[in-house]
This record gives structure tokens, sequence and C-alpha cells, in this order.
């Protein structure tokens, strides 16, 4: 199953996004262009199994990495 990008231009700013968008399921990729407007769709998230990204911005690795060995 593949899912589509929806990319928001820089134009749409959080005062049209929070009177028209109320619930937003999340199946591929949402790009913005500020932090701010990732915020406001994350608040309105109902179901996420694909990511929102700033465009421009090199997103944080939050993977978790080896980082040693368990022992008894």
């Amino acid at each position: 199953m593949q899912f589509d990008q929806l990319t928001l231009d820089g134009d749409v700013s959080e005062e049209v996004i929070r009177p028209k968008v109320t619930t937003l399921d999340i199946l591929g990729e949402v790009k913005v262009r500020e932090k701010k407007i990732k915020g406001v769709l994350q608040n309105v998230t109902r179901v996420s199994t694909g990511s929102i990204k700033v465009e421009g911005k090199k997103e944080a690795d939050t993977s978790l990495h080896n980082v040693g060995e368990l022992s008894h």
C-alpha cells in the first residue's frame, strides 16, 4: 500500500488551519514550512502512521542505537 504526500504552501497560516481542520489522519507524509504549523497539525491529529516534517529543516534522529550490552 502506498500513501502520498501533502505539502502545505508557505502562505498557509495558523489562522487558516485552526477553524477549518478539526481532525487529521496522517497515513503518509505532511510537509509544512514552519514549526508552528507542525504543532497545530499535531494537535488535531487523530491517526498517525506517517509523519509531519518541516521543509528545509533536518529532523533529529530519534531512533535508538546499540548503546551497550546487558548482563546478569
